[in-house]
């Protein structure tokens, strides 16, 4: 039976490399605002958040393992009739590689702008995201390292003071160590998708002007799964700090679709 995606109840958010859960920011009071009658649950990676002190491990696979462990620990109630996953880049991928070995409980799955090794371009990874990348790693101070990560994942607030702030303080209060963006690092480099995936909705969302990693990633990826794709031409690749509203839209969109099909 086609799975109905206005029922699914729970979503599960995973941020991306270095991130944690307080910086979904707006997008997630939009989340559950527009949709009070579904439930949004944020895990953190380990290594970040409230597992900063945590290694982080050098593969998806193991990342996955750990937050099914943490799920299953404390939402296993609310896990009973499925669920699905909301992911932004290293969270995509830490959802795609989910959806592959427990899709029996993982409904549907948002990615946004992720990527694959095996998927097309060679330089997913933009050359210009490597020096701002080194940048960061080398930079002598929090205000330094937040703003380097600012001005290269977003396009519309790449100088807001605000955000910047907002991001120190989360730094400050749960610091991801270096290491951990370095060991993140290349558990994305390695990661790989497979040839099939069971069936199961998947939406795609990407944005064109992504300075960190290349949109032709998403479209590759939407192209050989047959997933439906939507790009935004205004966000950079931390699309649902520069474009929420436009994100929530097209989970309503996608599940407004799905139910009267």
């Amino acid at each position: 039976m086609k799975t109905v995606l206005a029922n699914i109840k729970t979503w599960v958010l995973l941020r991306g490399l270095s991130r944690e859960q307080q910086h979904w920011g707006e997008f997630l009071n939009l989340c559950r605002h527009r949709f009070p009658d579904k439930q949004f649950i944020t895990l953190d990676l380990p290594g970040c958040g409230i597992y900063h002190h945590q290694q982080s491990p050098l593969s998806i696979t193991k990342i996955r393992r750990h937050l099914q462990f943490e799920l299953q620990k404390n939402h296993h109630q609310e896990l009973a009739q499925g669920f699905g996953i909301i992911g932004l880049s290293l969270g995509a991928m830490v959802a795609l590689d989910w959806l592959q070995h427990d899709h029996q409980r993982v409904a549907a799955v948002v990615v946004m702008n992720t990527s694959a090794n095996n998927f097309p371009p060679f330089w997913r990874f933009k050359f210009t995201a490597l020096g701002t990348a080194l940048r960061t790693l080398l930079a002598k101070s929090v205000a330094q390292r937040e703003a380097n990560i600012l001005q290269l994942v977003s396009q519309q607030h790449g100088v807001d003071q605000q955000v910047l702030m907002q991001w120190q303080t989360i730094q400050q209060q749960r610091p991801v160590s270096v290491v951990t963006f370095f060991r993140q690092l290349i558990a994305a480099a390695r990661f790989s998708l497979p040839d099939f995936f069971p069936k199961t909705s998947v939406l795609v969302l990407a944005s064109s002007n992504d300075g960190m990693v290349s949109s032709e990633c998403s479209k590759k990826i939407a192209e050989r799964y047959a997933w439906p794709l939507a790009l935004n031409n205004l966000a950079g690749h931390d699309l649902t700090l520069d474009q929420p509203v436009w994100v929530v839209d097209q989970l309503q969109q996608w599940w407004q679709a799905d139910d009267c099909s």
